[in-house]
């Protein structure tokens, strides 16, 4: 029975739906990873009918992930997880296995596909993880509960079809551990003991009544058309900066070869009884409006994901102190909500490790109360009153200029890496300065 049930779950993994819903998580992944260039043909193709010869030009910027890193910042500041009961054995586990690193981590993967598994395992008398992300796995969900999960199949990471009979896949189901290969048959099973399926999943949104929950396609087709854009540019920016050849009236047969150094004759053509023309004319491609609608398109993006793009795109306009209240507006609506959707992410992650190290240590209440609170966010100033009002301060004595390069960069925890940087920046700035001619050595 349980072999029939397998083989029915890895058709339907292999599927046309399913597979078409792994392939749109593992493109975005890849996207994000850097592995962009893998696609270039294929983008290349679709949008060129000459691509062979657009290639050479072929430039990308990768809007998608700086998208998704700057999109991920509910826990860019961490986050204060405490337990009622067993606040100092959860500390030191999540320094021991750099918990608030990896969960902004997930985030991150979250904000990118919508969904990402976290699979528990006891590790040598301890509880450890890893992250399994949508592209490699499949759930069965119960039939009276589209919600919840009653198996949990995974591929396993170096995974190929070319090799059948070998392990390919890995299952849960509430009882037991599988290992399968590639028509579903059960090499071996064995009872996992964590009387759940030991996986916890963490979403980007809650879900109404499907389980998997994808992310939106609009990132990885602007990254595709913004790679187009700018091949394009890169392209026409060549070939306009050389004027182009154009022979009229002249037969195919003949050719007239161009150098600076000889006389270009242009014969007569018999049958009209005229001369043929020969001129350079240079081509009008219009790259200025292609840059601007371009960065117009970045922009509405940027608006579409509450994300400064002024990082990629230099902005000559300053924004006035009311469009930063509007922008610190945006912001706090939107991580509210968010907030809240990671705190039950973050507790369901923190339930499950205390399910699996109460089975290790049977004084650990897995039940017990867990309290998640994430530090107030730094809102975006009116950089003029943000700088005057740190000269005050350092003026006064109030603070100094570690603490201002503390407050701009959350991952400076001590004086010490400040003084670092200040020193480091100190240094660059003087040698800078120095080749830079003054306003005197111009004249």
């Amino acid at each position: 029975m349980i072999e029939i049930l397998f083989k029915e779950h890895i058709t339907a993994l292999r599927g046309v739906v399913d597979s078409a819903r792994r392939e749109r998580a593992q493109v975005k992944k890849d996207y994000y990873e850097g592995k962009f260039i893998d696609y270039k043909g294929e983008i290349l193709g679709n949008h060129f009918k000459n691509a062979d010869r657009i290639a050479p030009s072929f430039e990308y910027l990768n809007i998608l992930e700086y998208f998704i890193n700057k999109r991920a910042r509910i826990l860019k500041r961490g986050v204060d997880i405490r337990l009622e009961k067993s606040d100092e054995i959860f500390s030191k586990w999540a320094t021991d296995y750099s918990i608030i690193a990896k969960l902004k981590q997930f985030e991150r993967y979250v904000e990118l596909l919508g969904m990402v598994a976290i699979r528990f395992f006891k590790d040598n008398g301890e509880v450890n993880f890893e992250m399994i992300t949508p592209n490699r796995f499949y759930v069965a969900t119960d039939p009276d509960d589209s919600l919840k999960p009653v198996l949990f199949i995974w591929q396993r990471q170096n995974y190929t079809e070319i090799v059948p009979q070998e392990i390919q896949y890995y299952a849960y189901d509430s009882e037991n551990f599988y290992i399968l290969n590639e028509s579903g048959q059960v090499l071996s099973s064995e009872p996992h003991g964590y009387g759940v399926i030991p996986v916890v999943f963490m979403y980007s949104k809650y879900r109404s009544d499907e389980f998997y929950v994808e992310s939106d396609e609009d990132l990885r087709i602007a990254q595709d058309n913004i790679a187009v854009w700018l091949t394009s540019i890169n392209y026409l920016a060549k070939y306009q900066a050389f004027s182009q050849p154009v022979a009229k009236g002249l037969p195919e047969n003949i050719s007239i070869a161009t150098d600076p150094s000889t006389i270009i004759r242009i014969p007569m053509i018999p049958e009209m009884n005229t001369f043929g023309d020969f001129e350079f004319r240079t081509p009008d491609s219009k790259i200025g409006e292609l840059w601007n609608t371009l960065i117009s398109k970045i922009r509405a993006l940027g608006g579409r994901y509450e994300v400064n793009v002024n990082e990629l795109i230099k902005d000559v306009q300053q924004k006035s102190g009311i469009a930063y209240e509007w922008e610190n507006l945006q912001v706090m609506e939107s991580r509210e909500d968010r907030e809240e959707l990671w705190r039950d992410n973050i507790k369901r992650f923190v339930r499950m490790y205390l399910r699996l190290k109460s089975q290790l240590n049977p004084a650990i209440d897995p039940a017990q109360a867990i309290t998640i609170d994430f530090p107030d966010i730094k809102l975006i100033d009116d950089p003029e009153k943000e700088m005057n009002r740190w000269l005050v301060l350092i003026s006064r004595n109030v603070r100094n200029v570690l603490d201002w390069i503390i407050s701009d960069n959350p991952d400076i925890k001590t004086y010490d890496e400040a003084l670092r940087i200040y020193n480091e920046n100190k240094k660059f700035n003087e040698t800078i300065a120095a080749e830079i001619p003054s306003d005197d050595d111009e004249g």
